[in-house]
């Protein structure tokens, strides 16, 4: 609802500039002027808005065959609700994707992770936004049932995913963070994991270690060498992001393997 808000308030922010210059001009104010700034700062703002969003990272060959599954994980889609439901019972993650990628860019780690014994949800999101549904885990924790649920999202998932852990800790075990980083103080006693890779150019650094204050006193930080931003998910290369020193595969199953640790230490 976020984005819809700002949408709204740049169409009125036109409207009051344009019957400004009206007056500015010294020409009196009529409605059917008024009615026409209107029409075109909707026109404008819908246009800019539709350009926006419809530009995003697509998944990559290799995601897209890994929404198959494989010989122990089996891969069903409910609505806006991705399942890997793999040999695992006892765990679930359930994953909010980056800001403005495709979904299913995440199916190769999320595969790793569901053969290695955590069944994962991937969640889709209105316009590849994550903050439009950040209440989406309400879908998997109401119709459900495992003994430990974990949070995990990408940059901008990560943080809407950690929004969510903080505001239901009596629902959330814990909480993994690729490339991203808190903003509201994330609940003590809750298992903490953040997952960064050393060539990440896209991260705010700044910001990232002004999120350490949120984390809780326990939590678990692993550096990727060699790893960079774009390369937790199969989207292809984003835009200032650094060059990595290793493969997109290789960055993943580093990934799995420790959160698979990390939770087998839960």
């Amino acid at each position: 609802m976020s984005f819809i808000w700002i949408v709204l308030l740049l169409i009125v922010v036109c409207i009051i500039a344009g019957i400004l210059l009206m007056r500015v001009r010294g020409k009196r104010i009529h409605l059917p002027r008024v009615w026409a700034v209107a029409a075109i700062a909707v026109i404008v703002c819908v246009g800019a808005t539709v350009g926006f969003l419809g530009i995003y990272s697509h998944a990559e060959p290799e995601a897209l065959a890994c929404m198959n599954g494989s010989d122990t994980v089996t891969v069903e889609r409910d609505g806006k609700t991705i399942r890997f439901d793999g040999p695992g019972e006892s765990v679930a993650i359930i994953f909010y994707p980056g800001g403005k990628v495709e979904a299913e860019a995440y199916a190769p780690l999320l595969l790793m992770l569901a053969e290695s014994g955590a069944d994962c949800f991937l969640m889709e999101m209105p316009f590849r936004l994550a903050f439009m549904r950040q209440n989406a885990a309400d879908d998997v924790l109401g119709h459900y049932d495992y003994d430990a649920f974990i949070m995990m999202g990408q940059s901008l998932g990560g943080v809407s995913a950690s929004g969510y852990a903080a505001a239901h800790p009596e629902r959330i075990d814990g909480i993994v963070m690729l490339a991203a980083y808190p903003i509201k103080q994330m609940p003590e006693g809750m298992k903490y994991l953040s997952l960064l890779g050393d060539r990440d150019g896209v991260i705010k650094r700044s910001n990232y270690e002004k999120g350490r204050a949120y984390w809780p006193k326990d939590a678990a930080e692993m550096v990727i060498e060699g790893g960079n931003h774009a390369q937790f998910g199969c989207y292809g290369r984003q835009k200032g992001d650094g060059e990595a020193l290793i493969s997109a595969d290789e960055q993943q199953r580093a990934a799995a393997e420790r959160i698979i640790e990390w939770i087998r230490e839960m």
